[in-house]
């Protein structure tokens, strides 16, 4: 069971990072990318060590990674967080660590993700929307895709192809530390506007990753993490939901994430 997540894991990042690795076959012979162009991930697993195959699906936090570290350990990701940038700066930055990534042993390109729920708010200049809740209060999809829209042009701008939303969660409880990322209590509403959203991203350049996970907005007050003075805050708590409950409320809204063609540099 664990040898089949691991492969599935694997296939999965790589499918991610296939248009990537296609456009490394434009590039000068010196990427190792280059032979993987045409291959299946199947065939690019089984080249892989054991110790690269478990670094591909670990993904560092930006501001824990030193130069040279993408390329000695092989990363297959990268977390972003970092202080304000402007999209130059982010894209100058998310170059230098895919050049290192498919200079590295393994020569697989990376994937580079950020949350990017409304509007890419880590970009200077950026145009930052309401968050999910006032979209979900204006329940138009055709807005909430265009904002979509935008978000996948500015956080391709960024060399960002990897966006963290749309938040799919149901609130159900107005506590939650996450309640503002939802588009409401209602699941025909958050799952109309999370496939508008969805489709946004994708049709545009961006991989779209719903989020957290199912029950994410159903946690019980008093059982979150322990944070300060012992206070247990609602966010990251425990779920207690029927199969039913599960299939009724939470399903739907995580069905519609995808993964669309991304735009290699050759295509910019």
């Amino acid at each position: 069971m664990k040898r089949n997540h691991l492969l599935i894991s694997l296939f999965l990042l790589i499918c991610f990072a296939a248009p990537l690795l296609q456009a490394c076959a434009s590039r000068t012979g010196q990427y190792k990318c280059l032979k993987f162009a045409e291959s299946s991930p199947e065939s690019i697993v089984s080249s892989l060590t054991l110790e690269q195959r478990i670094a591909q699906m670990l993904m560092p936090a930006v501001y824990h990674l030193e130069e040279g570290m993408m390329k000695k350990n092989c990363y297959g990701a990268v977390l972003s967080k970092k202080d304000t940038l402007t999209a130059s700066e982010w894209k100058a930055l998310s170059d230098s660590l895919q050049k290192e990534a498919v200079l590295s042993d393994a020569g697989i390109p990376l994937l580079y993700g950020q949350d990017d729920v409304h509007g890419v708010n880590y970009c200077k200049g950026a145009v930052i929307f309401p968050h999910n809740i006032g979209l979900g209060a204006a329940d138009d999809p055709a807005l909430t895709k265009e904002a979509a829209r935008l978000t996948a042009l500015q956080a391709r701008a960024c060399g960002l192809l990897w966006n963290y939303a749309p938040e799919s969660g149901v609130s159900a409880d107005p506590r939650w530390g996450r309640t503002y990322e939802c588009f409401g209590e209602d699941t025909e509403l958050v799952t109309r506007l999370s496939r508008a959203c969805t489709e946004g991203f994708v049709e545009n350049g961006l991989i779209a990753c719903a989020k957290h996970y199912l029950a994410d907005g159903n946690t019980l007050f008093g059982t979150g993490e322990q944070y300060y003075k012992g206070r247990r805050p609602i966010d990251r708590g425990d779920a207690i939901l029927s199969e039913e409950e599960i299939d009724a409320s939470e399903k739907p809204g995580y069905r519609l994430c995808t993964c669309g063609k991304i735009p290699g540099p050759s295509e910019e």
